[in-house]
């Protein structure tokens, strides 16, 4: 099991404090109804509910406006628990799809470059933020490696919009996008994620499933990662 899976390393009360003032800070900057009221005077075991329901992708039992404000401070947790592994890093996962330090999905793959790792892919965890190599050759889902394919809405350079490709795969039929930073340096892969949902719908209408974590793109989109 990666070593800071959930449930068995289920954040402390601290959780839902955190949660609360982002949702505090927002009362009056957002519309109503969007989920800060509601949210910083929620009770404990609301919260719980809620963040057991968000990271298990509970559709029926998520309430979708709360749940940006929830994965966020779950995000800034899990960041601050992975960022005190030690710097060897955990060992081998089951599937290449699963974080080897939380055992969340991605939001995204990053094709990094410089150095000793340019032209490789990382995968980057929807909640711990930690990243982990995956070859290019085959599909970042599974393990097929024929017939992948790299789709995107071209911006007026002719390059993908913002560096962003949706990689598709025909085996397994789901897809994950990736921010290429040789095509934009400053690509991130929760900010860039969110500003490409337009390539969400057009890979959606090909027929492929998303596979990414990214508690502010719930909405309208599936829960579940495709089976690998």
């Amino acid at each position: 099991m990666p070593p800071l899976a959930p449930p068995a390393r289920w954040p402390g009360p601290e959780w839902r404090g955190l949660a609360r003032s982002l949702a505090a800070d927002l009362i009056g900057e957002v519309p109503a109804g969007s989920g800060s009221d509601q949210l910083a005077a929620a009770t404990d075991d609301w919260l719980e509910a809620q963040a057991h329901a968000l990271l298990e992708a509970d559709g029926p039992a998520l309430d979708l406006a709360a749940a940006p404000f929830i994965g966020a401070a779950l995000q800034v947790h899990w960041t601050a628990l992975a960022a005190r592994l030690p710097a060897r890093g955990p060992g081998p996962i089951g599937q290449q799809a699963q974080c080897p330090v939380c055992g969340s999905p991605p939001v995204a793959s990053v094709l990094r470059i410089g150095g000793a790792e340019g032209g490789l892919r990382y995968l980057h965890c929807g909640l711990c933020a930690s990243e982990w190599h995956v070859v290019r050759a085959k599909c970042s889902l599974c393990d097929n490696s024929r017939g992948v394919a790299y789709l995107s809405v071209e911006g007026p350079d002719g390059k993908p919009r913002r560096g962003v490709e949706a990689e598709t795969c025909p085996e397994c039929h789901g897809y994950l996008k990736l921010c290429r930073m040789d095509q934009d340096p400053e690509v991130d892969p929760w900010g860039d994620d969110l500003a490409t949902l337009a390539l969400d719908l057009l890979v959606d209408q090909e027929g492929y499933e998303r596979a990414a974590l990214n508690f502010l793109l719930l909405q309208g989109l599936p829960l579940q990662t495709p089976a690998v």
